[in-house]
């Protein structure tokens, strides 16, 4: 049986919610379709990829309308949560070693502790032969007796070993090799799904935009996640963003010291601002009238 990690917090995670209103789906939904996706890239022959993922049996399942499935892939695609039919990031979060079943596990620990009594016990009897042939005399009885008199009331030294009494180091059960370090650092989970939310062709690597993070939140700054992706969609459709193939985007650290979640994108001009209001005699006239002035115009250059 094939296993993959699922992270607690994941069902809640806010940019469920911005592929739910992209794809015009409810969350529970979007959960679903991702589950699906990820026991399909568990399965593949190449961890971690989705290419042939059945959209349509997708909808037969779950019990959504024809097309539901599709939208939601389209629109995890666009976010980035899947980059060339593959799961983003899936090496680093569904790392191979666990792969490694508990049954070996299991059996390499019970191997080194057979191998750690076996040397306590060989130990123990080349100690017990040589106090059996070292001799013994009157005389150094005697010294043992003077020895102890002279270390009355002189507390005893602890026992060699771990310092309990229960005897030497080698004969304490070996650690677990196999649990895994601990992360040097933990950064923050909300600036991490902040970033996988951000538009890829303009991400920062996490330390780059730490700072400004950190920033933020100690000047009482921190408008919560839900409002940055509200801020991210808002700015994602305005026309700014989207020329050029997203030239203008800016970095994720100019966008929160910026505090874009502020300001409302700036709309294009409306065209038709001076005509609202008129009746259909008075634009004709106008355009007539306009049209007469850049005919002369004309005539006067080439003139």
């Amino acid at each position: 049986m094939n296993w993959f990690r699922w992270y607690t917090g994941a069902a809640s995670d806010p940019k469920f919610q911005v592929v739910a209103r992209k794809s015009r789906q409810n969350v529970a939904a979007v959960v679903a379709v991702w589950a699906m996706l990820l026991e399909r890239a568990c399965e593949s022959r190449d961890r971690g990829m989705v290419d042939g993922f059945d959209c349509e049996g997708a909808d037969a399942i779950l019990g959504l309308d024809d097309g539901a499935a599709c939208a939601i892939v389209e629109a995890m695609r666009a976010k980035g949560m899947i980059l060339n039919e593959r799961i983003a990031k899936w090496d680093e979060r569904q790392p191979k070693r666990e792969d490694v079943t508990a049954t070996d596990r299991k059996r390499a620990q019970r191997m080194r502790q057979r191998d750690a009594t076996a040397c306590h016990d060989m130990s123990r009897d080349v100690t017990h032969g040589h106090e059996e042939s070292r001799p013994v005399t009157h005389g150094h009885d005697r010294g043992e007796e003077k020895r102890e008199e002279k270390n009355k009331g002189t507390p005893p030294t602890p026992p060699l070993g771990g310092g309990d009494g229960l005897g030497p180091v080698d004969s304490l059960p070996p650690e677990e090799a196999d649990a895994p370090e601990p992360p040097r650092h933990v950064p923050d989970i909300e600036l991490e799904q902040f970033l996988d939310a951000y538009p890829e062709r303009a991400r920062q690597p996490i330390y780059a935009v730490l700072p400004s993070w950190l920033a933020m939140k100690k000047a009482r700054a921190y408008p919560g996640l839900p409002r940055l992706f509200d801020a991210l969609s808002e700015w994602e459709g305005s026309e700014q963003w989207a020329k050029e193939g997203g030239r203008f985007i800016p970095s994720p650290q100019k966008f929160l010291s910026g505090r874009f979640w502020l300001n409302k994108p700036p709309r294009s001009p409306d065209p038709y601002a001076n005509l609202r209001g008129k009746s259909f005699h008075e634009i004709n006239t106008a355009d007539y009238e306009a049209r007469l002035a850049r005919e002369a115009e004309q005539t006067e250059v080439r003139a």
